[in-house]
Order: C-alpha cells, then structure tokens, then sequence
C-alpha cells in the first residue's frame, strides 16, 4: 500500500479538518471505491472512517511470521514414589481449608521430605501457586519441577533462573533470581544489581537492598555509601542498616565518633547531641521523630545514635565487658528509655544475640514491637530459655502479661518446642484454668502450644490434655480444651500418614 495515502490523514488529523479541510482519498483499485465517501459525511467522520479503513487494509495485507516450531519438552517419567492416599487426603484437607494453610502445610512438607516423597500431580499448581512462603522443591517430584518450567510465575521455585530473567521478568522472579545467586556468587550479585539500579523504583530498590544482608562484606561497602545520599528515605535507612552490620565501614566509625562524645567512660553520664546536623542526616539520622514516638529531639538523635553503632562499642569504650552490667549501670540515667530502644533496634539490625538475650531479660522495658524483633535473632533452643526462665521468675505463670505475650511471640515462629518449656506451659495452664474467664483467649494459647509441641510427646500430651476437661469446669474451658486435643490428634493422625 502506498504509504502517501496516510499523509492528508495525518496532517488534517494533526492540524483539525477547519484550518486544513479533509477531501475523501482518491486511489485506484477495491481500496479506491471502498475510500469513496458520501459527500453528506461530515468531514471529521470522513476522516476517522478512512484512518479505520486504511488500517485494516494493512493489516490484512500482512503475511504472517513463519518460525521453526519448537518441541515441547517431555516429562521425565522416573520419579520418586508418590506419598499414600491417606497422606494426599491429609494434604488436600490443608490446601482446603483456607487462604493460610501454613498452620499445618509445613509440617506435611517436612514429613515428605524426610520420606523423600512427592505430592500426587493434581496438587502440584496449588503448592506452585504458594511457593514462596513454603518449601516445595523437595516434594514437586520430576514431573513437579518439569511444570514449574513452563510457567514463568512457577519457574523460580526450581532454581533455574538466569541473567535473562533479571533482565526480563517480573519484579517478583527479579527478587527470587538476586536471592538465590547472592550466597553462592555476592559480588555477581551486587554488579548485577548495580547495573539496573538507576532505573529501579524506590520500592525495588529497598526490596533488592533486603537481599544483601546475605553475604554482606567490606566489598559492598563502597556501594552502600553511594546510596545514602539515595533521594528515598526508605532506601536510606535501610543502606544504614547494612553498613552498621560492616564494623570496620567508615559509616560505623562515624557513629563510634559521633557517639563518643555523647558517653564519658568514667562516670557513664550521658549528654544528648546539640544539633542534628547535614551530616548526621546524610548517615540516616532522622531530625524529628515521628509521630508515635514520645521523645523529644534530642533524644530522638541519641536513640538514633545509639542504634547505628555497633554494640561492641559500648564495651570497648566503658570498659565492661558485662552487657547487664552496662545495662544497669545506665537504668538511672534520664536518657535510660531512648538507651532502651536504641540498643534494640541496634541489636536486631545487628543479629547480635548477646545483646539480645540480655535485653529480653527484662521483658518490661521491652516494646512489643521489638520483642518479635529480638527472638527472631536467638536459636530456638535460645527462646526456649528465654521463656523456661521467666516462668521461674513468677508465681503467676500464663497470668503474668509478659509470660501470656511471650508464648504468643514464640508461636510465630516455625520450630518445636522443648519438652521443658512445654510442661511450664501445660503445668501452669492445669493451675490456671479456672480462672480463664474469656474462650478466645484459653482457646489462642492451647492453640499455639498444640502447635508447637514435639511429636515425639503429642500422644502423653493429648493424655494430659484430655486430663484437665472436669465437669465443674465452664463449658467454654472444656471447650478450648477439647479443640486443642483435635488439633494435636489431627496432627498426630497426619504423622501416621507417613509412616504406613
């Protein structure tokens, strides 16, 4: 088609049919009497019906592409066995029972991947579907890894991705691609990252800078300097964050600097900074805090300080090598609430778990914000402790508010309890049931527990259990009761599942 036909579209398009008027097309041919237009047509309408039909022209008169046809891939069929009927049943019941099945779908998955089976194939683009938060690769089996390669959603839960893909793919395989490579290749990982960074979004780049806390070394150090003069404050704050975990970054001596002037060594008094100056907030210093934190300024700067300092400086500098000693030493000081929450923060950025345990010994001084924050740097075997000691340091067991907030924050996360501090709980709930007046409330404890027990002891704990249900109990105790001995038989019914 003549391409000059487009031309007094264009320009009466461009310009507007009254300052340049639009005469119908004259060409030769079927496309020539198609174009004829009835001279009672306005000119506008003449002009948009010959651009519709011009159009279409092209496009039909367009061949279409020829390409070699690619074979679709075939399916290994050598596989690992398939788990029994009754654990498919067990599963399917999980993947039923809502959009969270996380409650029990770790522990199948656990199970099958202790016997090396696989999830029957009609599961397969459910497990797919949620990937992210669990662990499937183990249980998808031949055929399960061969249908996560066709779909590129799926693809990233069988570790195949590559430099393409960072290139190509949706943010979400983007962050997936950076995960998996930065712990076997970190400095591939950091170049790869670098090269798009200019024109990833505020939002990506904070998510991608998430991923560097895996491997983290002086290398990266010149990188994460750069970018805390990054025009987001998220991005900012979370560089921070990296470079304080680098104790010998020119950031970290900053801070040691900047701090040391504020501690004298002899009497520990405490002075909070003058001014929060260019340089101060160039390093992630905010100079107002925000509006759910009662603090002033300036001990809005000290909390601040004292949260991007690595902790071993207060040791060095004091000249103590006790953290409880530090800690009460410092109780009397005015400043002691902004000291609280600065070492905190610093020891959950920092994964330090000396300060941590040290911290949590004194639950009340502890936000709840921050609690989650501080066990989830401890060992499970380390909460375990924890909560086994404050149970040793009160008469009130499940009715003290700082034992009931610390089994809720120990049922968050994804590990069994020891037998120990599972008999506190137990022991404690047969001298206190009587006194839960609210269901909700028994019902949420005895579920988390149920939860976290060890297999090994489910079957003498149901016995306990069902040993506690009395008829001059209220209706609602036993009730909370008996829904926790479902939870542990369901969960005790799933285990023999794998064993038959």
């Amino acid at each position: 088609m003549d391409s000059n036909l487009w031309k007094d579209i264009t320009s009466a398009g461009l310009l507007g049919t009254e300052r340049q008027p639009f005469k119908s097309i004259v060409t030769s041919g079927e496309l020539g009497q198609i174009l004829q237009m009835d001279e009672t047509r306005s000119m506008e309408s003449a002009l948009l019906l010959s651009a519709g039909i011009l159009s279409l022209y092209q496009q039909a008169g367009q061949q279409p592409q020829k390409g070699e046809t690619v074979p679709f891939p075939t399916c290994d069929l050598n596989d690992q066995p398939r788990c029994s009927p009754r654990a498919a049943s067990f599963l399917e019941q999980i993947l039923q029972s809502g959009s969270n099945p996380a409650q029990h779908l770790s522990e199948w998955l656990e199970l099958a991947t202790q016997k090396e089976q696989r999830v029957p194939e009609q599961f397969l683009p459910r497990l797919l579907s949620i990937h992210r938060q669990q662990k499937v690769l183990p249980v998808l089996g031949v055929r399960g890894r061969w249908l996560a390669a066709q779909n590129p959603t799926w693809n990233s839960a069988i570790d195949t991705l590559t430099d393409i893909d960072w290139e190509t793919s949706t943010d979400k395989v983007r962050l997936v691609y950076l995960r998996q490579l930065r712990p076997v290749q970190p400095d591939q990982a950091r170049e790869l990252l670098q090269s798009t960074w200019k024109e990833e979004s505020a939002e990506m780049r904070t998510q991608f800078l998430e991923i560097l806390h895996s491997e983290l070394s002086v290398a990266d150090e010149p990188f994460l300097e750069e970018q805390l003069s990054d025009r987001s404050k998220p991005v900012r704050r979370k560089v921070a964050d990296l470079l304080v975990r680098l104790p010998d970054s020119r950031y970290c001596d900053r801070m040691i600097q900047r701090l040391a002037l504020l501690i004298q060594p002899k009497t520990i008094e405490i002075t909070v900074p003058a001014s929060c100056d260019s340089s101060m907030q160039r390093d992630g210093i905010e100079p107002k805090p925000p509006s759910n934190k009662h603090y002033g300024n300036k001990a809005w700067w000290l909390l601040q300080l004292v949260a991007a300092t690595p902790l071993t400086f207060w040791q060095a500098h004091l000249g103590l090598d006790n953290i409880s000693t530090i800690i009460e030493r410092l109780r009397t000081s005015e400043w002691y609430a902004a000291l609280q929450e600065g070492w905190q923060q610093a020891a959950k950025i920092q994964n330090n778990a000396e300060w941590a345990r040290a911290l949590l010994s004194s639950p009340k001084y502890v936000e709840t914000a921050n609690l989650r924050s501080l066990l989830a740097v401890l060992q499970p075997e380390q909460r375990d402790q924890w909560l086994c000691q404050l149970f040793e340091k009160t008469s009130l067991g499940i009715k003290d508010h700082d034992v009931f907030d610390a089994i809720e924050e120990l049922g968050r996360f994804d590990s069994y309890w020891s037998e120990e501090l599972v008999q506190h709980i137990l022991q404690s709930v047969s001298t206190h049931i009587a006194e839960f007046r609210n269901y909700w409330e028994l019902e949420r404890l005895l579920k988390v527990c149920a939860l976290r027990i060890p297999r090994s002891i489910i079957a003498r704990e149901i016995i306990d259990l069902e040993s506690l249900i009395k008829d001059e109990l209220p209706n609602h105790v036993q009730e909370a009761v008996k829904s926790a001995i479902a939870l542990l038989r369901f969960r005790q019914d799933l285990i023999q599942s794998f064993e038959n």
